[in-house]
């Protein structure tokens, strides 16, 4: 925060507040008016939380630059998570669909999904040598 914890307190009230009413109006008005299914709505709930953090982000960098100056985006490392995303996205949606042939039911699919999910991108990332990522492999592999 830099000193100053009004900023970011800020970019996370507007990011619950729009996450709040975006959400609300994807699963409740717009979907009794537009009549679609209960899976789009969630789909919508998705799709509100990540334009709230983009907006959240949007706020947070503009002010960092205000206060120390441009902030370069890295979009080589932007574009290689974007690929580790994709890939444990597919991976992930994979095991569950495997696990829900198998006769699991969804709250035990998903259950496998978010681990699959979470190992494909770090490990990914590891992959990529991105220092947040391989440091992290590094600690978890320390403790064994």
């Amino acid at each position: 925060a830099l000193g100053d914890p009004k900023p970011p307190l800020h970019a996370a009230l507007v990011r619950v507040g729009l996450n709040g009413a975006i959400g609300w109006a994807v699963v409740l008005p717009l979907r009794d008016a537009f009549g679609y299914d209960v899976r789009w709505a969630a789909f919508g709930l998705t799709a509100s939380a990540s334009g709230a953090a983009w907006i959240e982000y949007w706020l947070l960098r503009r002010w960092l630059a205000a206060r120390i100056g441009p902030l370069p985006i890295p979009v080589k490392l932007g574009l290689i998570a974007l690929a580790a995303a994709a890939l444990a996205g597919a991976l992930g949606y994979g095991s569950a669909q495997l696990a829900t042939e198998l006769g699991a039911r969804s709250w035990l699919a998903a259950l496998v999904a978010i681990p699959v999910f979470g190992a494909v991108y770090l490990g990914a990332m590891a992959a990529a040598k991105t220092p947040e990522a391989s440091g992290f492999v590094r600690r978890i592999l320390r403790r064994r």
